[in-house]
């Protein structure tokens, strides 16, 4: 499920390539009309961020208990996926109330919340919740927001190494997700610095499955936002 396109969104796509805020990235994609206001978009990010509360008891106890008994251990693919599993096994998507034309396209709640709540809420409150609950568990993660030129999306990702660790790190996790899942083509990305980042997204591919790694939404990343 995403989200129609709103003029709010013109600000993200307004941002000059590289700027690093707050722990973020923005990558520049321009828009016409987009504002660009700097403030509204530091606003923005800090809730982001904000909401994703692993720190809290709720997100801990419940990322924790996400993970099989079989996986205990350090923090490794099979507990990721495990996380991955119980909380898209469970979501119901529902939308944010809505606040108008113009109205921000996301409105972040905390993974305290979104637990509290039955892992109820639309893409960015799964993408808020599996964040915070892969670094309860120990790894490192962020979320990512993308825009389509009439729909927008939020989905997290999770770090597995970076291309100088590859056949070390990254490869052997790939090749647990095709095992566990039978598949084949499991999706990351690699940014510019070498970093590798597995999607944890829900999209589902062309079999009608779901799995970490799965199909990229279709649109261009405007926003980077990494877990606190």
């Amino acid at each position: 499920m995403m989200l129609r396109m709103r003029p709010w969104l013109g600000l993200l796509l307004s941002v000059v390539l590289g700027s690093v805020l707050s722990g973020c990235l923005y990558v520049q994609r321009p828009r016409p009309g987009g504002g660009g206001d700097p403030e509204a978009i530091r606003v923005f990010v800090q809730r982001l961020r904000d909401a994703m509360d692993w720190q809290n008891p709720i997100t801990r106890n419940f990322a924790i208990n996400c993970v099989n008994p079989l996986h205990q251990g350090p923090y490794n693919i099979a507990q990721i996926c495990d996380v991955w599993d119980a909380i898209t096994s469970r979501w119901v998507f529902v939308s944010d109330p809505y606040g108008g034309v113009g109205a921000t396209p996301f409105e972040p709640t905390p993974a305290s919340v979104t637990i509290s709540a039955g892992l109820r809420g639309d893409c960015d409150d799964y993408a808020v919740l599996m964040a915070a609950s892969i670094r309860a568990i120990g790894g490192a993660s962020r979320v990512v927001i993308a825009a389509a030129p009439t729909v927008s999306h939020a989905y997290a990702e999770v770090f597995l190494g970076t291309v100088g660790n590859y056949y070390t790190h990254v490869r052997p996790a790939i090749d647990y997700i095709r095992w566990r899942y039978g598949i084949q083509d499991v999706h990351v990305y690699t940014d510019p610095g070498g970093e590798v980042w597995l999607n944890l997204d829900w999209q589902i591919d062309n079999r009608g499955r779901q799995y970490p790694g799965g199909p990229w939404f279709q649109g261009v990343r405007v926003l980077v936002v990494l877990c606190p």
